[in-house]
């Protein structure tokens, strides 16, 4: 049964909706203030937090690079020159990568001369050093156990005049061997120090350059010897390299007219004459005798 309120001039009146509709707008209203009252606490904590925080802030500092000292040239010094403090300066370079045969200090060029050329711009090497005040250039160059040895060269022999100061060259001795014309290589990798006396090389060098007449190579002592009992024998033609080929190739292997032609030497010696004779010298070394003519001669070899 529905509640019934009598008006002031007899009529009756519902109180159930309206008491719904102020139940619903009194909840509003106080979630409204709630939350209106959490959020303003939680700013304010958070404003509170961020000013009274006592927590250090650690800051990651970046690893210091470490550096050396390196003498850097100023100028181009010849070979054979002393070195002085004037011709340098010193720079500061990162340590990574900095090899030890570096020099870093002036007081390692007291009383020292300068091997080589050394080029401005780069660090000074001790390589470059050397205590012995060098007679000429050329003696600066050559390091302990090695010679510096001169042979005529043409267009051909000094390919083209390329082989000039800094390169890389075989040397090949073209003689004959037992009647029959060869080539061997006696010398592999030998250096070129000087061309008609000039002891650098012009990268820009034009190909209508003259073409030097002279070359001198730095060689073993034992490769000078070579070098000088086979220019006597034969002459003497250089083969270049490239500027990253400092291996070995066949040195101490003949080439000769019959590898030309694909004659073994099983063939060889099937043409052997059958009268060959062997004669001991006074120094107790075979040589070989064939009879021709009615006379024992050497024997060469294609007879």
């Amino acid at each position: 049964m529905s509640i019934k309120n009598v008006g002031q001039f007899g009529g009756a009146r519902r109180y159930g909706g309206d008491a719904t509709m102020r139940i619903v707008l009194i909840a509003g209203l106080a979630f409204v203030c709630l939350s209106s009252v959490a959020l303003f606490v939680i700013f304010t904590f958070s404003d509170y937090s961020e000013a009274h925080n006592d927590t250090p802030i650690v800051v990651e500092k970046e690893a210091k690079l470490e550096t050396v000292e390196v003498l850097v040239p100023v100028q181009a010094i010849t070979g054979g020159s002393s070195l002085e403090p004037s011709q340098f300066r010193i720079e500061t370079r990162p340590k990574v990568g900095i090899s030890d045969r570096i020099v870093r200090d002036l007081e390692e060029i007291k009383g020292m001369y300068a091997m080589t050329l050394i080029l401005p711009g780069q660090p000074l090497y001790k390589d470059y050093l050397t205590n012995v005040r060098p007679v000429n250039q050329i003696t600066a160059k050559i390091p302990p156990g090695f010679r510096a040895v001169t042979i005529r060269v043409d267009v051909k022999s000094s390919i083209e005049g390329w082989a000039r100061a800094g390169a890389r060259v075989d040397v090949a001795w073209n003689t004959t061997i037992r009647g029959r014309r060869a080539v061997q290589i006696i010398v592999e990798n030998a250096l070129v120090i000087s061309a008609a006396r000039q002891l650098e090389s012009h990268g820009s060098q034009q190909p209508s350059a003259e073409v030097p007449s002279e070359l001198t190579l730095m060689v073993t002592n034992e490769d000078a010897k070579k070098i000088m009992l086979a220019s006597g024998t034969g002459s003497l033609s250089l083969s270049l390299r490239g500027d990253r080929d400092a291996g070995k190739a066949e040195a101490g292997v003949a080439i000769t007219e019959d590898d030309l032609l694909g004659i073994s030497k099983t063939d060889q010696e099937s043409k052997r004459p059958e009268s060959i004779v062997k004669i001991r010298d006074e120094n107790g070394n075979f040589a070989e005798f064939v009879l021709h003519n009615g006379q024992l001669v050497p024997y060469l070899g294609g007879m």
